[in-house]
C-alpha cells in the first residue's frame, strides 16, 4: 500500500537537478541511477557553466542522447527555453 504513496520511476517523464557544488554527483551517480531506472529525460542545470545538460533514451545505466545548451533550446516541439529563462542575470560590479 505504501508504494502507491509514492512516486515510481514509471511517473516521472523528466527529472531536472539543479547543480552547482553538487555536479560531479548529479552527473555521476545520480545519472547512472536515472538511467538504469529507466526516466526518459534527464536534465542537469550546471550553475556553475551556465547551461543546460540534456540526457534522453536511456539504455541500461547510460543515455543514448546527450546534448549542451548555452542558447535558447525547443524541447517537446512547440516550447523553448533559454538559459537566460533560468540563469540570473550577470551585474557588472565596479571597484571603487
Amino acid at each position: 500500500m505504501l508504494d502507491k504513496e509514492h512516486i515510481q520511476p514509471a511517473d516521472v517523464a523528466l527529472l531536472i537537478e539543479v547543480s552547482d557544488a553538487t555536479y560531479p554527483y548529479d552527473r555521476n551517480k545520480k545519472y547512472t541511477q536515472y538511467a538504469t531506472a529507466g526516466i526518459p529525460v534527464y536534465w542537469i542545470v550546471n550553475l556553475n557553466r551556465r547551461q543546460v545538460e540534456v540526457y534522453s533514451q536511456p539504455d541500461g545505466d547510460q543515455y543514448q542522447k546527450a546534448e549542451v545548451h548555452r542558447e535558447s533550446y525547443e524541447f517537446l516541439d512547440s516550447l523553448t527555453i533559454s538559459p537566460d529563462d533560468i540563469f540570473p542575470k550577470k551585474v557588472a560590479t565596479r571597484r571603487v
